[in-house]
């Protein structure tokens, strides 16, 4: 079990419902509105933002491999469409993909809220991809654990009850170098990453 966080979670959850939530509703919105499934699909895989930038989760990701990523997503819109949980739309999306070099957890997960947000499907367990995980692991023990109950967390941290589950992930990501810091100054800059190398994978296949 790892220590009590020394931060004060009640102020990071208030920063991010004041500083954060807009922005991943906003984005949560903007794919709920694509005209279609596929249109959803097409710009998760791609990694797009409402304006046509590039993610900054994903920025270092090859052009050619989100291409790629794409059109295998495409192959697989039947499934995608039928995935009637989050957990099955993940899974499809994984298979597909997420074995692939220069993916990983983290485009998977991301390309699965997205396309969830377009679906009316969304996580009811907190994912753990590298960053995550690395604040996560602040709060309790999630070394060998790829999902965590948000129950699990709220019982360490009361203050997260306030937060859905993919929120509970932004703020493990954003907040994971303050969590046992004692920083009483919570800035803007989200820092979630460096990007994973968590499986090897294949180049494609």
């Amino acid at each position: 079990m790892a220590p009590p966080p020394t931060v004060d979670l009640r102020a990071v959850v208030r920063h991010y419902i004041a500083r954060h939530r807009p922005r991943a509703l906003a984005e949560l919105a903007s794919f709920r509105d694509e005209p279609t499934l596929e249109a959803a699909v097409r710009r998760a895989a791609l990694t797009l933002l409402a304006d046509g930038r590039r993610d900054p989760h994903h920025t270092r990701r090859p052009q050619e491999l989100l291409e790629r990523a794409e059109a295998r997503l495409v192959e697989r819109l039947a499934a995608i469409e039928t995935a009637a949980a989050f957990s099955s739309l993940y899974q499809v999306i994984d298979n597909a993909v997420g074995h692939w070099t220069g993916l990983g957890h983290l485009y998977v997960y991301d390309a699965a809220l997205r396309i969830g947000a377009r679906k009316g499907v969304l996580p009811k367990v907190v994912y753990l991809h590298a960053g995550t995980r690395e604040g996560a692991q602040k709060l309790l023990d999630a070394k060998k654990r790829k999902t965590l109950f948000p129950s699990e967390l709220i019982e360490v941290a009361p203050a997260l009850a306030e937060l859905e589950a993919y929120e509970i992930e932004d703020v493990l990501c954003i907040y994971k170098d303050q969590l046992l810091s004692g920083a009483e100054e919570l800035d803007d800059v989200v820092r979630c990453w460096p990007e994973e190398s968590e499986r090897a994978g294949t180049a494609f296949d």
